[in-house]
């Protein structure tokens, strides 16, 4: 309930300051925007592509041009801090042709919207010749910071970027456009009900109440379950989306009876079957990069065993925003997240009483991550301590690489155990040591 009444009153006070109103005089003009000249020989429009938005989402720009020019987009944070946004680090070219188009224009990076909640400024800037936009701020290297700050300040900041203007265009050579966007809690609304009624509902396998039952609940995959004595539990996993209604009508299956009652147990010693021996193994790695690696075998007979093993690859992977889809970079890093995991079957072959070989092979499984360079997240922070309401990242995404693997060594009998040192085409030199039970 808290969340609701919190995005009605910041959706109340967008829609007070008059922001979804479609010419500037209908505006209440934030603090530091520049204005449309009254006379203009161009026009630059800019909005967003929705006008509410949650943390994580990401956020596109419209822009239409009625000229050739050069233009400037800068954002304005509630704690006012202004961030240049084009041009750019990653798009460096702002001289436009006539037209439409859409930022980001280029897939290696992203505008996320981020904490804390409330109403952000966007102002462009439309002009005939370049102005030294840069030169207002301490951090004018788009290799070192490809999204820099111009300044804390947008009140001080506007007579600066006004007159730029003046000592570089004519007054009907310019022009300029603003717009603004809510930041609102993420939130999804789900509707339960069951047939019969009185089903426990647990969410993430959290008890939230019985059916019918309906929730306000963070968007993404969760997993409903129902629990009713004498019916069959129903579970799934269900997507919710941001700011949608999910309905959800379940008809519970009663319990069936068993077809067969249970054997009633009359053994004896004489009826125990011998539990046969096994084996445990455990091993160590070290490859050529230094890297560790741990595993663990079983085996059930004196031939075959299976096992698995974790090579620890974990990187650190930088703040990026995830685009969900493989994208070729113009330049990137790739990232290992999470370690190498490998299921392995291995045959040992004995030569003497005392001596084996052993040959094996699996698949190994690895999570990277590919980002876009520079590879930095770029996250401004106020003189109060916040967060920008817009946090611009690298672009990237997920893949799963996969491996065979192959291996082969020799174990020695030690008593009734076997220690073992072989090579591994992933692993390196492996040492083992095998456990009879």
């Amino acid at each position: 309930m808290m969340r609701k009444r919190l995005s009605a009153l910041l959706l109340v006070s967008l829609i007070g300051l008059g922001t979804f109103g479609s010419s500037v005089e209908e505006k209440a003009v934030p603090q530091g925007i520049i204005t449309a000249p009254s006379q203009s020989q161009l026009s630059i429009q800019i909005k967003t592509d929705h006008q509410i938005y949650s943390p994580k989402e990401a956020l596109k720009l419209d822009v239409e041009l009625s000229k050739d020019a050069y233009v400037y987009i800068y954002d304005i944070n509630p704690a006012g801090k202004v961030t240049l946004l084009l041009p750019n680090g990653f798009s460096r070219n702002n001289f436009l042709k006539a037209g439409k188009y859409t930022l980001p224009d280029k897939n290696s990076y992203s505008f996320v919207v981020t904490e804390p909640l409330g109403v952000e400024s966007i102002q462009a800037l439309a002009l005939l010749k370049p102005i030294t936009l840069l030169a207002l701020s301490a951090q004018g290297d788009l290799e070192a910071h490809p999204f820099p700050q111009l300044s804390g300040d947008p009140q001080a900041l506007k007579p600066q970027v006004q007159k730029l203007i003046e000592i570089t265009v004519e007054p009907g050579e310019w022009a300029a456009d603003w717009t603004q966007f809510l930041v609102a809690p993420a939130v999804a609304y789900l509707r339960i009900a069951s047939e019969p009624t009185g089903a426990q509902v647990y969410v993430n396998g959290e008890l939230r109440g019985q059916s019918p039952l309906s929730l306000d609940i963070e968007p993404g995959q969760v997993q409903v379950a129902l629990v009713k004595e004498g019916y069959e539990r129903w579970s799934k996993t269900i997507t919710l989306e941001n700011r949608a209604l999910q309905e959800l009508s379940i008809r519970l299956d009663p319990v069936p009876p068993p077809l067969f009652p249970p054997p009633i147990s009359s053994a004896t010693d004489e009826n125990v079957l011998e539990v046969p021996s096994f084996t445990l193994g455990l091993n160590a790695g070290l490859n050529a990069e230094s890297i560790f690696s741990a595993g663990l075998e079983l085996g059930f007979s004196s031939s075959l065993g299976v096992g698995g093993a974790v090579l620890f690859t974990e990187d650190e992977v930088p703040n990026y925003f995830d685009i969900g889809h493989p994208e070729p970079f113009p330049r990137e890093r790739i990232y290992n997240q999470g370690p190498e995991t490998e299921a392995y079957l291995k045959l040992s072959l004995p030569l003497l009483e005392t001596f084996q070989l052993h040959i094996g092979g699996g698949v190994a499984v690895q999570e990277r991550v590919h980002v876009a360079a520079p590879g930095d997240s770029i996250i401004v922070v106020s003189a109060l301590g916040m967060r920008p309401l817009v946090e611009i990242m690298p672009n990237g995404y997920r893949e799963t690489a996969t491996y065979l693997t192959v291996f082969g060594g020799a174990a020695l009998r030690v008593g009734e155990h076997w220690l073992s040192l072989g090579y591994h085409n992933r692993r390196g030199w492996v040492l083992g040591l095998t456990l009879r039970f």
